[in-house]
């Protein structure tokens, strides 16, 4: 005879781990930023610095002011890797990229460098003068710095944002980003004590749920709490 009360209790059990586990599909979106055309230099003791990677106009920033940032060509947009849109430095729109990791060294050995840098709170800023921006503190990253590449990658935090397309960042989840450059020079020898490079950078963040997702994690968790309670009677 078939147990009623057994099939309830499975059917039961499906539908919390379905709309527990649904939510984590829904939330795994990204979003991503494709900045091109991005220079930075490294400036160690052979350039009179103590030792950081800025954008290669000032070695302040944080403050959205356009006299320390680089001019970016464009900005494309994405969503689940999908292009959403894109911003061009053109007309009365200008685009700024602001840089500044501090505390890389003096000097670098030419290879892979890891855990480098000590930077608190400003580390990056993408802005339109009086409109679209993100601020990201970063801390450290990994760094390969060789005659001919000078890549680096790490994680930052979200200080703030106002993205084009109606486009959120989930401010409670680091985003990762990248460097490569595609013009590199390097100046110094090895150890290298200084480099400038002219390259791309890509940032990903991930999305913020929606509200159906944020309903259905609350679903999924009273359906928890409803399966155990009737397996404890």
């Amino acid at each position: 005879m078939l147990n009623l009360r057994s099939l309830s209790f499975k059917r039961a059990v499906w539908s919390a781990l379905l709309c527990i586990g649904l939510p984590c599909i829904a939330s795994a979106g990204t979003i991503n930023m494709i900045i091109s055309d991005m220079d930075v230099s490294y400036l160690g003791s052979a350039l009179g610095n103590t030792g950081a990677i800025y954008d290669s106009i000032g070695l302040n920033g944080g403050n959205l002011n356009i006299t320390e940032a680089d001019t970016l060509q464009s900005v494309v947009f994405e969503q689940n890797m999908l292009p959403e849109g894109s911003l061009m430095t053109s007309g009365n729109t200008t685009l700024y990229g602001d840089l500044k990791i501090g505390g890389v060294g003096s000097s670098l050995t030419q290879g892979f460098h890891t855990q480098i840098g000590t930077n608190a709170g400003f580390g990056f800023d993408f802005f339109v003068p009086g409109g679209n921006n993100l601020r990201l503190g970063i801390t450290k990253i990994d760094l390969l710095i060789t005659p001919s590449n000078l890549f680096f990658t790490g994680s930052a935090n979200i200080i703030s944002q106002n993205l084009p397309f109606g486009l959120v960042m989930d401010a409670a989840q680091p985003v990762i980003f990248s460097y490569t450059a595609t013009l590199p020079g390097l100046v110094g020898g090895n150890p290298v004590t200084g480099a400038m490079a002219s390259g791309a950078m890509t940032i990903t963040g991930q999305m913020i749920p929606e509200p159906t997702t944020a309903a259905l994690i609350a679903l999924g968790g009273m359906l928890g709490l409803t399966v155990l309670k009737r397996r404890k009677r």
